[in-house]
């Protein structure tokens, strides 16, 4: 996908986007005894920077930071800016304490925002 878009941007074209990084589902793991399961079954699988559900058929991508800027850079974009978005408003904090059934009011999705060019 990110090579895609490498192709399309014109020079000097710019690209936000939000990118999940496998560091979240990890703390989340590691700070909500719960969810230490995603570690000890190996849902959340650094190395492969993949996310499993138990009933997932599917596995999920998610970056770490350092992997996500080589991609950018192997398909010929500059890093303009690259940071960390918590996704905390009362809708998403929510939608995530529903989902994997939290009541920690710390505990928040964060994903990665990056701003690249062409």
């Amino acid at each position: 996908m990110i090579h895609e878009f490498s192709k399309v941007l014109k020079p000097g074209g710019k690209l936000y986007g939000f990118f999940p990084t496998i560091f979240c589902p990890l703390e989340i793991a590691h700070l909500s005894k719960p969810h230490a399961y995603w570690v000890t079954e190996g849902l959340v699988n650094v190395p492969h920077n993949t996310l499993h559900g138990r009933d997932w058929h599917y596995s999920q991508i998610n970056y770490t930071p350092l992997r996500l800027n080589r991609i950018f850079k192997e398909v010929g974009l500059k890093r303009l800016n690259f940071e960390i978005y918590f996704l905390d408003s009362e809708i998403l904090a929510n939608v995530l304490k529903e989902d994997i059934e939290h009541d920690d009011p710390d505990i928040y999705l964060w994903t990665l925002l990056v701003r690249y060019e062409k």
